[in-house]
Parts: C-alpha cells; sequence; structure tokens
C-alpha cells in the first residue's frame, strides 16, 4: 500500500474525530427558546459580560470611550 493513502486515511479520520467533537459539544449545550423568561435572562447575561468584555479591552489597548463609538454595536 502506497504511504500517501494511508496518510489521507489518517488525516480523515482525525478530521472526523474532531468533527464529532464538534457536533457533541453543540449539542450538550442548552436550546434557547425568545418565550422562556430563563433563557432570555441568560441572553441578557450573555450581553452584559460581552459589553463589559468590551469596555474592558477598550480601556486596555487605551481607544476612547465614548458612546458613539461603532466597535461597542
Amino acid at each position: 500500500m502506497d504511504g500517501s493513502i494511508l496518510q489521507v486515511g489518517l488525516v480523515a479520520a482525525v478530521g472526523a474525530m474532531l468533527l464529532m467533537l464538534y457536533e457533541m459539544g453543540s449539542a450538550l449545550r442548552p436550546v434557547a427558546c425568545p418565550e422562556c423568561s430563563h433563557c432570555r435572562a441568560r441572553q441578557e447575561a450573555d450581553r452584559l459580560e460581552q459589553d463589559r468584555l468590551a469596555r474592558e479591552y477598550m480601556r486596555r489597548v487605551n481607544l476612547p470611550d465614548d458612546d458613539d463609538n461603532e466597535r461597542m454595536r
């Protein structure tokens, strides 16, 4: 058997394993619904966390912290 065929097979097997791990991880995340108060609270908490991280990043790299900054949107 040619060595290149074995290498292609090995790369395909590793790629399939990585894809499987990604799909398993996404299956473990809960589905968010717009009606549920718990899901809306989680979405709001995620949005607030992203805002906080963006402000912290802007402060760390000395960007202006004005309201009309498009990076915050």
